[in-house]
């Protein structure tokens, strides 16, 4: 190396240039001291953040769960407001009352909806079947199984699994059924009443057939007189007396005479 020449160290250098940097540029804040994030282009995008919901106490849930009552809850009071729908229907032709469905439904209807409930017809099954009616005119026999589903505020539900069953010459069979089975869960559902007495209040005697008595005649006749009671026997004796009758088909007049033949038989 000649006189001229200066060795210089490469990191002496380097860090006497960077020295100088931070003289003619000072750091406006020190190391100790907490520096403010730095937003990056993903955050500028995502806009400003967003204020996270404030926890809830105990308390505050509960009272929440409380405002929408359940199903079982709203089907409760809705049977504190329905009232006894009576009887107000008339079948003519077999003499009987009824309730019918529109009846039911215009009781049921409102406090359904006043509580935020709503049945939905959620299965069937349903089979037909020709028959004749008593006048000897073609029509169709229906029995439906169907299952409704009452939904209540909360929207959980309640399954009503209820028959029905119609009778239609033409076709409106079907409707007739469902509208039965609807009847009967509502009914049963909500516990209608109909305000009519109760059947227990009166009592019969039912009367007995002179049929049983004529034959417990017979019975204890041929006992008396002609010792073992057989059936067979018995029957074939009665045909050859009564010249061919069955004693099946026998009137209780003609059981009676028969009996005092037995009796006259005997004495003789």
């Amino acid at each position: 190396m000649s006189g001229n020449a200066r060795y210089s160290d490469p990191k002496n250098s380097l860090q006497g240039e960077y020295d100088e940097e931070i003289a003619a540029n000072p750091p406006s804040h020190r190391l100790d001291e907490a520096k403010p994030p730095r937003r990056t282009d993903r955050d500028r995008h995502r806009g400003p953040a967003r204020r996270l919901p404030e926890p809830q106490s105990h308390e505050a849930k509960d009272e929440q769960v409380t405002e929408t009552p359940n199903i079982y809850a709203a089907l409760s009071a809705a049977m504190e407001e329905v009232q006894a729908v009576g009887k107000d229907g008339r079948n003519t032709q077999q003499g009987y009352d009824f309730r019918g469905v529109d009846q039911v439904v215009n009781a049921v209807g409102p406090i359904f909806r006043k509580h935020r409930i709503i049945p939905v017809p959620h299965h069937c099954v349903a089979q037909y079947r020709d028959v004749r009616t008593s006048n000897d005119k073609p029509s169709r026999e229906v029995t439906v199984s169907a299952t409704y589903r009452f939904y209540g505020p909360a929207g959980d539900y309640i399954e009503a699994l209820v028959p029905g069953e119609s009778m239609d010459s033409g076709d409106k069979g079907t409707p007739k059924a469902m509208s039965v089975a609807y009847r009967i869960a509502l009914l049963q559902l909500l516990c209608i009443p109909t305000n009519d007495p109760d059947p227990d209040q009166d009592s019969y005697e039912r009367a007995v057939d002179p049929i049983v008595e004529a034959r417990v005649a017979v019975k204890q006749a041929w006992e008396a007189n002609r010792g073992v009671f057989e059936a067979s026997i018995v029957e074939k004796d009665y045909s050859d007396w009564a010249q061919g009758e069955l004693l099946t088909n026998a009137t209780a007049d003609r059981l009676y005479q028969y009996a005092d033949h037995l009796k006259q038989e005997a004495g003789a």
